[in-house]
């Protein structure tokens, strides 16, 4: 390889336990800065330093799970300068430059064949109508370590004001708190869940992909990434503030109909940051 193409290989890396869509926010903050030193995109990306939680051995190398789970496309519009940092999962995803992101998201996140085949798999077992679907996105448990939480209650509110408007309405509900999905669902009864994705009991110290066996992560993440992609495309979208909840709307390409919850503190000195509360 001569020295030309190699400096058009990105390398990325992340720490070993981080969860998948961290990785993705890793991955894509590290691109963008690739294309503002280079003032282009990387011909080749290595990711073998990424998804490490997700790899039977978590030291192997020579596995890029980044090539299981994304299929890589050509870029066919030009991509102007943008900002992109991993803070922007605590900001108002209306503020999010669209323009230029979507078509990095596209040309380097887009599903798999075996990502697009659970996704043909779901949208036909679970009857998804994207149009009258509303999701429900709750993330619990560590979460509460970096960012403020919603109480249930104002999740239930959020979602009745939908029903008013639309009683017709399914609510497809993402969570990983087992609490969460069994309120909801007794509150509303037009809702479900997929029941390939494993949920906990409420656990501030834990979270799903932790406690997963290890040769179990891979798979689990597979349908977690097909349940994102399918709640980006239904008609309303409720959320937390998170890269879950980030990357759900990244998927969307746009912030309409989207009801993001955001409301967090500084974890040391327990100050509040920004108390937005629901933002639509």
């Amino acid at each position: 390889m001569n020295s030309d193409n190699k400096n058009l290989i990105l390398k990325t890396s992340h720490n070993k336990k981080a969860g998948f869509f961290s990785n993705c926010s890793v991955r894509l903050k590290q691109i963008v800065k690739y294309f503002h030193e280079k003032h282009e995109l990387p011909r080749v990306i290595d990711s073998s330093e990424q998804f490490r939680n997700y790899k039977k051995d978590v030291d192997n190398l020579d596995e890029d799970l980044a090539k299981y789970f994304f299929e890589e496309k050509l870029v066919d519009k030009n991509i102007g300068k943008l900002t992109y940092s991993y803070d922007h999962q605590y900001q108002d995803y209306k503020n999010i430059d669209f323009k230029n992101t979507t078509p990095l998201v596209e040309a380097y996140f887009s599903p798999s064949i075996t990502i697009r085949n659970i996704i043909e798999i779901f949208e036909k077992k679970y009857l998804i109508d994207y149009d009258n679907t509303c999701s429900v996105y709750y993330r619990g448990n560590d979460k509460v370590s970096e960012t403020m939480l919603a109480e249930y209650k104002d999740f239930y509110n959020k979602a009745e004001e939908i029903l008013q408007k639309n009683p017709h309405i399914k609510f497809l509900i993402q969570t990983d708190e087992l609490e969460f999905a069994e309120a909801f669902k007794q509150r509303f009864s037009n809702s479900f869940f997929f029941e390939e994705l494993t949920m906990i009991n409420h656990n501030k110290h834990s979270s799903v992909h932790h406690s997963l066996p290890r040769d179990k992560r891979k798979e689990h993440a597979s349908y977690f990434l097909a349940a994102v992609i399918i709640m980006s495309k239904t008609k309303h979208l409720i959320t937390y503030s998170g890269n879950c909840g980030l990357w759900t709307v990244l998927y969307r390409g746009h912030a309409e109909n989207v009801y993001q919850y955001l409301k967090t503190k500084n974890w040391i000195t327990q100050k509040l940051i920004c108390d937005f509360g629901w933002i639509s």
